[in-house]
């Protein structure tokens, strides 16, 4: 026992494998300890003779680490022919520094998967003395914590997750300001490549958001689009979160993804849906644009309103079609109510009645 004695002194643990035990039976002849994981029920179990061998009872670890399979002839050998075991290994430094190197490099792998590459590294057949699972995980997090600042936002401000696989800087801007209800966030990532074609005059830009793939603190992710004339089609070219979908928070984007051209955006055209705030928003940042409204989400607005209001589904579908409801988008404003709304609902009913008589 001076080998374990040596390893872990006056303490009733030690670490095999990169595994660590805990000490359940004692007698003359050996201590017996299990997988300190008996919350998960792991049955592994380790033999640690008078005389210093360790011998594996064949147990598989069932607590989400390697099986260990010996067999019962490596298990049952007899000792060495030297009364002593080699002096056990201290570790403990190169796995903390090993640990530190890879909790930066790998900043996107979780810190179990680290502990699995520093347990591979560093844990041998012998016994050694090293840090265990949970103080390789703990240390993943306390490192990453003092190397960005203890911000998880200050994350993607530093390499290499604020670069593009070229190197360049696609991470643009983290702000900050004061909202209605409390301190509201807006960031956003670009390639410079991409905010080029921004700085183009008179081009077409399309502003859209969503609210389904953003990260939880945040309420929308709002992705700015613009027509490549080279391509012949729209292109994304900045996303943007922000914690909130009032008409201020739009004015910050709208100036952030100025501020990252150096406010040289001269658009000819922004598209966008008919949401009030960002139309008021759009405007105020771009007074000498043309605003457009996008048609798919007129049509989507105004399908939602006919299925809440128990239309049927063949006048949605009539609705829909073209040279019906999208005939309003081309009419002058004081020809839409009542001209053409009459002619539109005229449309609908003689198409239903049409498919009703054959």
């Amino acid at each position: 026992m001076s080998d374990i004695d040596s390893i872990t002194p006056f303490r009733t643990t030690i670490h095999w494998k990169g595994f660590q035990f805990t000490k359940c039976h004692g007698s003359s002849r050996k201590n017996t300890y299990r997988c300190s994981f008996y919350r998960r029920a792991c049955k592994a179990k380790l033999d640690v003779m008078t005389d210093g061998r360790v011998i594996e009872i064949r147990f598989p670890h069932s607590c989400g680490g390697e099986i260990i399979d010996i067999s019962s002839d490596e298990s049952t050998a007899d000792p060495p022919a030297s009364p002593k075991q080699a002096p056990a290994r201290d570790v403990s430094q190169q796995m903390a520094a090993e640990t530190d190197t890879l909790a930066l490099q790998q900043v996107s792998v979780l810190p179990s998967k680290i502990w699995d590459q520093v347990r591979e590294q560093f844990t041998i057949d012998d016994m050694t003395r090293g840090l265990s699972r949970d103080q390789v995980i703990s240390r993943v997090y306390r490192v990453r914590r003092q190397h960005f600042g203890g911000s998880i936002h200050g994350h993607v401000e530093i390499p290499p997750l604020s670069q593009a696989r070229d190197g360049s800087n696609f991470f643009q801007f983290n702000f900050t300001y004061a909202g209605d209800n409390g301190a509201e966030r807006v960031m956003g990532w670009a390639h410079p490549a991409l905010i080029r074609l921004l700085t183009y005059s008179n081009v077409s830009l399309f502003v859209d958001g969503t609210f389904f793939c953003v990260p939880s603190s945040f309420y929308q992710c709002i992705i700015v689009m613009v027509y490549d004339r080279g391509s012949r089609c729209y292109v994304p070219a900045m996303w943007v979160l922000n914690t909130s979908k009032t008409e201020w928070s739009y004015w910050h984007v709208l100036h952030c993804v100025q501020a990252a051209t150096g406010m040289n955006m001269e658009p000819g055209t922004i598209t966008c849906d008919f949401e009030q705030g960002l139309i008021n928003a759009v405007g105020d940042q771009f007074p000498d644009s043309t605003l457009v409204s996008c048609l798919f989400h007129f049509k989507q607005a105004v399908r939602r309103r006919m299925q809440k209001l128990h239309i049927p589904t063949d006048e949605i579908s009539v609705a829909m079609g073209r040279g019906v409801l999208d005939v309003l988008t081309i009419l002058p404003h004081d020809q839409i109510d009542p001209q053409g709304i009459l002619h539109v609902t005229g449309r609908i009913k003689a198409t239903i009645e049409g498919r009703g008589s054959a």
